[in-house]
């Protein structure tokens, strides 16, 4: 492909390829890759999900991801500082002189072809003689040159002494012959010795001195997989709404007002209902509520992906990684409380206990969307709940929520990306992959750290391509005091609008959560990569179901689920209409195996599981 100057200008620094790259990303699906020349070498440009915070750089003539994003002028942290001077090194040992031969230069000048000596009968007779041979030039390394003997010169103008020794140790004696008319000198050679600088010890190499091959970018898909959860229809046996809002004499202090308004935006989140008239018992009409984070509203990631929530699930209300009738709560109303006349969820992928009780309408949740409601979620459900007991129902409320009040979400994310990359260097030729944490991999859950990626390139003088992956430090501890203190206050909040029952789900054991890292470790190192380095990659791999925690982390990641339990049932007020239910024993098969973003959410089977403990919960109340 030809491209405009100013275009190949602009892919020259990191800055103007991460314009590029975003350009492209607007234009086009799949990974877009033009060459381009860095410092030390071509290597290609290519496309980053939109959405990542990673960044790529060149440093000191090699390619460079970083995720998160480590900006120009901002410090590198010592393990790539150390990855640099290794790479140092590396090149010290391709340009030193070390391995150059000696030169060898020889001058001589040959005796006439024939010489005329006057006619004699008495010419002394002289041995042949034997010149010491010359080694040769010492083998690579070899600091010192063997001496060599002196070398004779004979000038023929003047007769040799009676007697000589000559340079074999040979004595000859005789008279003084006739003066020859012939000049020789023998052959002299000069050496040069090589010298060495180098202060460490060269590790052996077997870099090729072959040009790169040809390689195409890998495949796209032709026919891309389909969401097998497509979105819910909106809810059509839903009371009628009134044309206006009855007046209620409020005393000026504008209450009954303010409820009116957050009764009618709850119902941008009201996902199913049932006509009064038509459930088993109309004496036990009941209005759900649900709130939460992603475990309630729920995440599900049907593909895999390397951005934000890519291949991922959303109801009517096109908020992607909030799919309520995928839910357990969706699915309670669904299979096992016939006498649910209406289904609200507030609950969005990534909120804490923070947002669930003041989320502003720019608010944010994990895959992007806005929460767009003038009300936060518990007042919203607040209202929902005062309603539901003014006209007579029945009012149950469910929750999750505590999680992302920690960084516990971006520490697994974070893990998986690393775990993917790990699996899939096994597949990618001349690569390794480096830990890096306070107690090394076994600790990089608690401690955070980093791991990185590096594929050498198969050009003797391109560029080398780093992939690093940073793991923030986990934060629960600092997080469990304002746990339990929000805790505290959306539970009071709840009994004071009036609900039947409350559940505060706590959180279930992940370990047993597998992760296709086949399929995961291949989309996500082909959405980084740059062509060369895709080109590596096999065209299609098959899956590869492994743990996402190893086994080396299964108690950290254990006791940092139980304390985070602890710090919720902790700000949860004794009352007989309260429940902090613990989870059910979930298998793998109960934990979505995608990424980024599915895994270690439930499945179907795990939101049906959910469902049924909430039942029970409920039941026991």
């Amino acid at each position: 492909m030809v491209l405009h100057g100013r275009i190949r200008r602009r892919l020259a620094t990191p800055a103007g390829r991460a314009q590029v790259a975003g350009t492209a990303l607007a234009l086009l699906a799949g990974v877009l890759a033009v060459p381009v020349m860095g410092s030390a070498g071509p290597t290609e440009a290519h496309a980053q999900p939109a959405t990542t915070t990673a960044c790529t750089r060149i440093i000191e003539g090699s390619e460079w991801v970083f995720d998160p994003c480590i900006p120009e002028g901002e410090p590198l942290p010592q393990d790539v500082l150390d990855q640099l001077e290794e790479l140092r090194r590396e090149r010290d040992c391709r340009s030193t002189t070390a391995t150059t031969p000696p030169t060898t230069t020889s001058t001589w000048s040959p005796p006439p072809p024939t010489t005329t000596y006057p006619p004699t009968s008495s010419w002394p007779t002289y041995p042949t003689t034997t010149y010491p041979s010359y080694p040769s030039p010492p083998p690579p390394g070899v600091a010192s040159v063997p001496s060599f003997p002196p070398s004779p010169t004979f000038t023929g103008t003047t007769a040799p002494p009676p007697t000589e020794t000559t340079p074999t140790g040979t004595t000859v004696t005789g008279t003084t012959p006739p003066e020859p008319t012939t000049t020789w000198s023998e052959p002299s050679s000069t050496v040069t010795e090589p010298t060495t600088t180098t202060s460490w010890t060269c590790p052996p190499t077997t870099e090729p001195t072959t040009t790169p091959p040809t390689s195409t970018p890998p495949p796209t898909e032709t026919t891309p997989p389909t969401d097998p959860l497509p979105p819910t229809e909106p809810p059509s046996d839903c009371p009628a709404e009134p044309s206006a809002a009855p007046a209620v004499p409020d005393g000026g202090t504008g209450i009954a007002d303010e409820q009116e308004d957050k009764r009618r935006a709850a119902r941008e989140d009201r996902i199913d209902c049932r006509n009064p008239n038509n459930i088993p018992d109309r004496g036990d009409a009941t209005v759900l509520v649900a709130t939460g984070d992603s475990v309630t509203s729920a995440h599900h990631q049907w593909g895999f992906g390397a951005g934000v929530c890519d291949r991922t699930s959303a109801d009517f209300r096109r908020l992607t990684g909030n799919h309520a009738k995928f839910s357990y709560a969706g699915k309670y109303f669904d299979n096992l409380n016939p006498n649910v006349i209406e289904y609200y969820n507030f609950a969005r992928t990534g909120f804490g206990t923070g947002d669930m009780l003041a989320a502003g309408a720019a608010k944010l949740d994990s895959c992007t969307n806005a929460w767009a409601r003038p009300f936060a979620p518990v007042p919203l459900a607040d209202a929902v709940i005062r309603k539901a007991k003014a006209d007579g129902h029945k009012a149950f409320y469910v929750t999750t929520g505590g999680v992302n009040n920690t960084n516990w979400t971006d520490v697994l994310k974070q893990l998986v990306k690393c775990r993917g990359m790990e699996f899939m260097q096994n597949a990618i030729p001349r690569s390794s992959i480096a830990w890096n944490a306070i107690g090394g991999r076994a600790g990089i859950v608690t401690n955070g750290g980093g791991c990185t990626l590096r594929v050498r390139n198969v050009a003797i003088f391109g560029q080398d391509f780093f992939h690093r992956i940073g793991v923030p430090r986990y934060d629960g501890p600092a997080q469990a005091a304002g746990i339990t203190r929000d805790v505290t206050n959306i539970v009071n909040t709840i009994l004071a609008a009036g609900a039947d029952k409350i559940v505060w789900m706590l959180y279930y054991d992940i370990t047993p959560a597998n992760v296709d890292l086949g399929n995961f470790g291949w989309t996500y190192v082909r959405s980084f990569a740059p062509a060369w380095v895709a080109g590596l990659l096999p065209p299609r791999i098959a899956p590869a179901n492994q743990p996402l925690i190893d086994p080396m982390w299964v108690g950290a990641v254990r006791a940092l689920v139980n304390n985070l339990n602890a710090a919720i049932v902790a700000g949860i007020p004794a009352n007989r209409k309260v429940r902090a239910q613990a989870a059910p024993g979930f298998l793998a098969a109960d934990i979505q195996n995608t990424a980024i973003g599915g895994s270690p959410h439930p499945s179907a089977a795990g939101q049906t599981k959910l469902s049924n403990t909430l039942n029970a919960a409920f039941n026991a109340i």
